[in-house]
């Protein structure tokens, strides 16, 4: 998984893409507070029973200011709050040489979905535990059959079986797996945050309506919350790559498609 800062290699662009095609919404985050029960007063029949006095407002404490923390600690309190975090939308673009990645993530524990815009064309993945599902467009399927130089009843024939149905893969290649490890969120944050080196620290500002606190590394600024430590905003510097971080703790978990919508790649020989 390459993220500018993090970038041994590059995204392959096309090349991906074509081995992609030959070789392969949001839960409410829990926070409940214990009811505290009081003990009834007891009275007698001869004695009233007193008035209870207004209980007093209790503020609670404000949380950490976790901008105050070494770069390196504050770094790592952010990889372990992305890590547990219960969901999270990532919304973005990877960009490099062979091209744009333009990418929406929901990402839960108990799987993702990751929809990618690769050279163009739209291709969807849908992970659940160790199955996968993938959706492809009408033009990922014309352009599918016209690099393989498909007849026009050929072609035909493809958007039939393919078109709106999910393609359940029997092999994938180690290409293909590095858009299925960003749709899930433990391979993604793991990726995410390897090899980002030593982070430097910057002031404190408002990005995204979130208090954060920036960690800079090879040119590009990871932006977290200074209250959560989670991430709000990836951005480099030196180019058009962005992330964002939204809806921690409200996406659900994605269902398998209808049974009607699956087609087992088996057959098809993906």
């Amino acid at each position: 998984m390459f993220f500018p800062w993090n970038r041994v290699g590059a995204w392959a662009g096309t090349t991906l893409l074509a081995a992609v095609l030959v070789g392969c919404g949001p839960t409410d985050e829990a926070g409940t507070t214990p009811a505290t029960t009081t003990p009834a007063a007891t009275t007698s029949s001869s004695t009233p029973a007193a008035s209870a006095s207004p209980s007093a407002t209790v503020t609670p404490p404000a949380p950490p200011d976790l901008s105050t923390l070494p770069a390196k600690t504050l770094l790592a309190r952010a990889k372990a709050a992305a890590s547990a975090a219960p969901g999270v939308r990532v919304k973005g673009l990877l960009v490099d040489s062979t091209g744009d990645l333009r990418l929406d993530l929901q990402l839960s524990k108990g799987g993702g979905q990751g929809a990618f815009l690769l050279a163009g064309l739209p291709i969807t993945y849908r992970v659940i535990g160790k199955d996968v599902y993938m959706l492809m467009s009408e033009a990922t399927i014309r352009a599918m059959a016209k690099a393989d130089k498909a007849s026009k009843a050929e072609t035909s024939a493809m958007l039939s079986l393919l078109k709106g149905k999910w393609i359940k893969p029997s092999k994938i290649d180690a290409e293909g797996r590095t858009l299925i490890d960003m749709t899930k969120q433990d391979t993604f944050f793991k990726g995410f945050f390897a090899e980002i080196g030593r982070p430097t620290k910057t002031g404190k500002k408002m990005v995204d309506g979130v208090l954060s606190v920036g960690l800079v590394a090879q040119g590009a600024t990871l932006w977290v919350d200074t209250r959560t430590a989670r991430p709000v905003r990836f951005q480099n510097g030196g180019g058009r790559d962005f992330m964002t971080f939204t809806d921690y703790g409200r996406v659900p978990a994605p269902k398998a498609p209808p049974a009607g919508l699956i087609v087992d790649g088996k057959g098809l020989g993906i």
